[in-house]
């Protein structure tokens, strides 16, 4: 609950900043703000840029499950209207955590061993994608689109042991999807502010889900195998000498939209 709490804090401090922007980037030309111009909002003209926030039904999920890499579509986004219909978007969004000097202890065979632990994951990753507009309306706007997320993802384990057995785990991924959606966006009174709801379907496969693992033990001897998932001392996990690995999924989500437009 409280992670849910702070992101609706986070929207509502970015909705705050995009209505707030300096007068350096001037409004939609055909936005005169006087409601005797325009009572219906301003609709993106060609050379229009926009800012485009909006949180996904995978991306809450992803937070209340504390998992950090790519889930749907990324929360902040950039437009540009090469034309009245045309809108190709932009997005980018890199995450990293990192453990330091974890300290315990774990029973092993009826004997207990000080472990110390250091722990790095994330991602980094770009979303290409382009949507059509229908109308011309400046109430409603219904479009259809579709996007090619790509990234890197990486999983990074070292342990050590007593002091004297060392390993390490290792993973790096390249990612690569596919998004379709259909959307409406409802202009907000006389500002360059749309409010909308997006449906589609989205899937990403992973290249390179392996982990390879180095042990070192006090001899001084060193063994390398390579499992599908991160050893943690307690799973009796397959080792293999060599590994290809890769997995996807596919599914539906739905996110609700806030765009903020200007013009250079």
């Amino acid at each position: 609950m409280k992670k849910f709490t702070l992101l609706k804090s986070m929207l509502f401090v970015a909705l705050l900043c995009v209505m707030t922007l300096p007068q350096a980037f001037a409004q939609i030309s055909d936005g005169n703000p006087t409601f005797r111009t325009i009572r219906t909002g301003n609709r993106p003209q060609e050379g229009t840029y926009g800012i485009y926030l909006g949180v996904s039904a995978s991306q809450m999920q992803a937070i209340s499950d504390n998992k950090l890499e790519w889930s749907g579509i990324p929360i902040i986004n950039f437009k540009y209207f090469s034309s009245e219909n045309l809108e190709w978007r932009l997005s980018f969004v890199a995450n990293n955590t990192t453990n330091k000097n974890l300290k315990g202890t774990v029973e092993y065979q009826d004997e207990k061993m000080d472990v110390r632990e250091k722990a790095r994951d994330g991602g980094i990753y770009l979303t290409p994608g382009i949507a059509y507009h229908f109308n011309s309306k400046n109430i409603l706007d219904v479009y259809v689109g579709g996007a090619l997320p790509f990234g890197y993802g990486y999983d990074n384990y070292v342990y050590k042991i007593d002091k004297k057995n060392n390993g390490t785990s290792k993973r790096s991924s390249f990612d690569l999807g596919l998004e379709g959606f259909i959307g409406i966006q409802c202009f907000v009174a006389d500002l360059p502010l749309a409010l909308g709801f997006e449906y589609g379907f989205s899937g990403m496969i992973h290249f390179g889900q392996k982990y390879k693992n180095t042990v070192l033990d006090s001899d001084g001897n060193e063994q390398v195998f390579y499992t599908t998932e991160r050893p943690n001392g307690t799973d009796d996990l397959v080792e293999y000498t060599k590994l290809s690995n890769k997995n996807g999924r596919f599914g539906s989500d739905f996110r609700v939209t806030i765009s903020y437009y200007f013009n250079k």
